[in-house]
């Protein structure tokens, strides 16, 4: 049932808290339930009137209806979709809570950009009809001659800020223009690239069959054509005009400041330099220069402008910069260097240098290789007049499709995964030679250092053989006394905090099928890691990363058993908290003295995990501890000690009926007595029927309606013959809930009995 009005606004947060819910939580957590059942039944209200609801995406809002939606929950979902090149999304008539929740689970968040597919392909994959989702397209980008001309619209809209957004409305409208159509008639929502460059084509041409443009007005008073050379500068000029207005729509679309420009802002871009003219690039690449080499820009997306037109193209627009006084930031300097350099090598290959311009060369980098300090070459501000003539120098690097053998091991030699293994080596065999343990302290940090190298770059079976050395060295009798204490001091920097930490970073980014690997590593320390981890698991405070480890733990089995109940004397609750959810999956019958005994923990949460657990692992918990547990001042304990306990311990009948045959004439205990009946039914004792009958009794006003009304709700659970006597009673009772449910009991054992 929906409350309140329906809203958009409320649609998009009910979507995100829904959406937040099934990341966060895992399935079948209580936190999940109905989430995205109110999202849907909202959802449904607001498509019914047209059949489809719409959404644009910007950057940092939603838009419907001509309305921007900027809150945090509308900025949240609008990143991620903006981070996915997602421009559209339309919910349509048909659209099921199953189509909601598989869509809101293709929306986790991927803070490193890993994901290659579209989403839209995803959606269509998973099974979602109807919901679509629209990419970025620039089939909607309209050039003028005028950089303030924009597209006559009413008033109340708003003019379009970046070239996101121009595109983003475009698409709105061409979706609104497309509905309007009759059956048939609907065109294409995607044109793409091609039909940006087929626009600028006709823009381009457009002066060349128009008289009074501005280009031909003397030719056309004259009566007169354009002579060929009026004509090609009137397309010159004309060209020029677009590429600026271009470049200011790049300026737009990569905004300045740490961080903002988005990796999807430079492929679209890229994409768009690539499609141009040669002659229009050079401006649009000099706007993009600026925004991606400046202090608080990103020099990476410079490589990406190379690849889509030349190196030596974001060289000449570098160039233009710095003769404009443009401050490059120090990443940027190196990646101008990178740039240069394949600059000069395609310039050598397109125009080799004549023999006395080799020979200025040879005399110039003569002079370069006599100076003192070859750092002290200006660089920079104080580098006109010195450019590096090494740049300019034809360089023939010979490729050879097969290494000879020789070459090829000494290349393998020099990679970081053998010299970090040849590392290892020699660290094990220095410690090996340590006469006392305390000298192979230095030693052993640059070994922890290569072992957390080696297990971040997933190399765990190399990991895993130097702790099987450390533990073979220390045990090794034979050995001196020095080389096995330092082999123990190795052993416990490994297993400690460093260590794990390692492990942990390697978890959070492997999936559970990866698992197989890193438990080898683990088992090879034994104790002391396990340790180690559920402190880590205690302490990690980003929850995907926690659920990650966790998964982990409990796939180690029974041998973190011992581990996990120690640590329920911890003085931290949550850490109590955690080891008996842990216990749920890997304990067993060694663990229940210790989790009883958190049954009394002052944190109510610790006391609800522990009757989760007892509830689950043990059969027979004494009665004095489900008293206890049921008479507990929180309520959230109390109910839920009444609906696990209850129903699980065979000591909990009498104490049941005990609680509801006490007068609660203030309803302080309401709950947990309606809770008290459906765990009897759940039990289904006759006994129960028999000393809870005044609840049968519809003339006995002193029970609260809502109690008689669970007690027998409750009869679902009891044998045909023991509830016999209490149906007949309530088919005559004046409440029609109560009568309904014993008619309905009454005919189903009588059906029973016909068969």
């Amino acid at each position: 049932m929906i409350e309140g009005p329906v809203t958009v606004e409320k649609f998009i947060n009910l979507v995100s808290l829904a959406w937040k819910q099934l990341w966060i939580y895992p399935e079948g957590h209580p936190a999940r339930a109905g989430a995205v059942e109110r999202a849907f039944a909202m959802l449904r209200v607001l498509v019914a009137p047209t059949g489809s609801l719409v959404f644009g995406v910007d950057r940092e809002a939603l838009i419907c209806a001509g309305d921007r939606l900027t809150d945090t929950n509308a900025q949240q979902l609008a990143g991620q979709l903006f981070r996915r090149n997602v421009a559209v999304v339309r919910f349509e008539e048909g659209v099921v809570a199953s189509d909601l929740e598989h869509w809101l689970a293709l929306l986790h968040p991927d803070p490193l950009m890993q994901q290659t597919s579209r989403l839209w392909d995803q959606a269509a994959a998973a099974g979602i009809r109807h919901i679509a989702m629209e990419p970025v397209d620039f089939s909607g980008v309209e050039a003028s001659d005028d950089l303030d001309t924009v597209v006559e619209k009413p008033e109340a809209e708003e003019t379009p800020r970046t070239l996101w957004q121009r595109i983003l409305h475009n698409l709105m409208e061409e979706g609104r223009r497309l509905e309007s159509r009759p059956s048939g008639q609907g065109g294409s929502a995607g044109g793409g690239l091609g039909q940006v460059i087929q626009l600028l084509r006709g823009l381009i041409t457009e002066g060349e069959d128009t008289a009074g443009s501005g280009e031909y007005v003397a030719a056309g008073a004259a009566g007169e054509a354009p002579s060929p050379q009026d004509a090609a500068k009137a397309r010159r000029r004309r060209m020029s005009h677009l590429s600026e207005q271009l470049a200011a729509a790049v300026a737009g679309h990569l905004p300045t400041g740490a961080g903002e420009v988005k990796g999807s802002d430079l492929r679209q871009v890229a994409e768009l330099v690539k499609a141009l003219p040669a002659s229009m690039r050079p401006r649009v690449i000099d706007a993009a220069a600026r925004r991606l080499a400046g202090e608080k820009g990103r020099p990476e997306g410079l490589k990406l402008m190379a690849a889509s037109s030349s190196a030596a193209e974001v060289v000449s627009s570098l160039r233009r910069l710095r003769g404009e006084g443009f401050q490059f930031s120090e990443h940027a300097l190196t990646i101008v260097d990178a740039l240069a350099w394949s600059a000069a090598g395609q310039a050598a290959a397109e125009a080799p240098s004549s023999s006395s311009e080799r020979d200025h060369q040879a005399l110039e980098l003569r002079k370069f290789f006599q100076a003192e300090d070859l750092d002290s070459f200006p660089r920079g501000e104080g580098a006109e007049g010195h450019e590096p003539v090494l740049l300019k120098l034809p360089v023939d690097i010979p490729v050879l499709e097969h290494l000879p053998a020789e070459i090829e091991e000494t290349r393998r030699s020099l990679s970081d995964q053998y010299q970090t293994k040849t590392l290892s080596l020699t660290l094990l065999d220095l410690i090996a030679r340590a006469r006392e343990p305390e000298a192979a302290d230095p030693l052993i940090d640059r070994l922890g250092t290569v072992f957390a190298t080696l297990v971040a770059s997933g190399q765990l079976t190399a990991a895993q053989a130097i702790v099987s050395f450390l533990r073979q060295l220390e045990s090794d009798e034979g050995e001196a006394k020095g080389a096995r204490g330092a082999a123990g001091r190795a052993l416990h920097r490994l297993s400690g905090t460093d260590g794990a930490v390692a492990i942990v970073d390697y978890i959070s980014s492997a999936g559970s099928e990866d698992y197989e690997k890193p438990k080898r590593l683990v088992d090879s320390f034994g104790g002391p890691m396990v340790r180690s981890l559920l402190s880590a698991l205690s302490e990690e405070e980003d929850m995907v990363k926690r659920r990650r480890l966790l998964s982990f733990i409990t796939s180690l089995g029974g041998e973190v058993e011992g581990f996990a109940v120690a640590a329920l004397s911890d003085s931290r609750w949550f850490v109590v908290r955690n080891m008996l959810a842990l216990l749920r999956d890997v304990g067993g019958d060694a663990c229940l003295p210790g989790v009883r005994q958190t049954l009394g923990h002052e944190n109510a949460k610790v006391r609800i995990e522990a009757i989760k657990t007892l509830a689950q692992l043990d059969s027979a918990v004494p009665r004095d501890l489900v008293e206890r547990a049921m008479a507990d001042p929180d309520p959230q304990v109390a109910e839920l000690a009444i609906t696990a306990l209850g129903a699980h311990a065979g000591v909990a009948l009498d104490l049941l009926i005990q609680l509801l045959r006490k007068r609660d004439p203030l309803a302080r205990q309401r709950n947990q007595r309606l809770k008290a009946f459906k765990t009897l039914g759940t039990i289904g004792d006759p006994r129960a029927l028999d000393q809870l009958s005044r609840y049968s009794n519809q003339f006995f006003v002193f029970d609260h309606l809502s109690e008689r009304r669970a007690a027998f709700e409750a009869l679902t659970g009891y044998s045909p013959e023991a509830r016999r006597a209490w149906l007949k009673k309530g088919r005559k009772s004046k409440d029609p809930e109560i009568q309904a449910v014993c008619k309905r009991l009454w005919a189903e054992d009588d059906s029973e009995e016909s068969h």
